[in-house]
């Protein structure tokens, strides 16, 4: 139960369907399948379980539910696309970085056609691209790209929270986006 104390842990379960298909079963998504049937359940149910408990008996009625970045999903939507990719500038270039940003009107899209929008959409397209397209002969770039973005998903604001934006939130993605380095030798064969 980490997710009582760090909300991050909620990937724990894809973050495990990942390593397995990189590098334990190698791709073969018919043992992906019948591995979340039996070795991942556990885990999957206690991602409900905490899901539950927290919604239910642990909100905070002065705080629950936060609005979303620009009042609406779509907005918000159209806002994290612009949060992730000065995440990843972020990250390239550790330049004014913040600690949090509440309500930071320069983030907060209101258009997909915006040009801030369509550059950190292209961006973003273009790097999940990367990682689809390096997943079978550069296994480990491609696991660390996605790591970084499913370890973000707990603050991404599909769920609104008060800080749309924040250094650390990048805690533990930032671990995939800077990866194993280069004394990792033995990475491609396994954990």
């Amino acid at each position: 139960m980490a997710e009582l104390s760090k909300e991050m842990a909620v990937t724990l379960p894809l973050i495990l369907v990942l390593i397995d298909y990189f590098f334990v079963v190698e791709g073969d998504i018919q043992k992906i399948v019948a591995r979340l049937k039996s070795w991942y359940i556990g885990y999957f149910v206690v991602l409900l379980l905490y899901l539950w408990i927290n919604f239910f008996f642990m909100k905070n009625p002065g705080t629950f539910p936060a609005p979303y970045p620009g009042g609406n999903f779509y907005t918000s939507a159209l806002t994290m696309l612009n949060v992730f990719s000065n995440y990843l500038v972020w990250l390239i270039f550790p330049l004014n970085v913040h600690p949090t940003l509440p309500g930071d009107p320069l983030l907060i899209a209101h258009s997909l056609f915006e040009p801030r929008v369509l550059f950190s959409l292209i961006l973003l397209i273009a790097v999940l691209y990367l990682a689809m397209a390096l997943r079978k002969k550069q296994k480990m770039i491609s696991f660390c790209i996605l790591w970084f973005f499913i370890t973000l998903i707990p603050v991404s604001n599909v769920i609104p929270i008060a800080n749309y934006m924040a250094s650390r939130y990048l805690y533990i993605p930032a671990l995939g986006f800077y990866g194993p380095g280069d004394n990792c030798s033995n990475c491609t064969n396994g954990f």
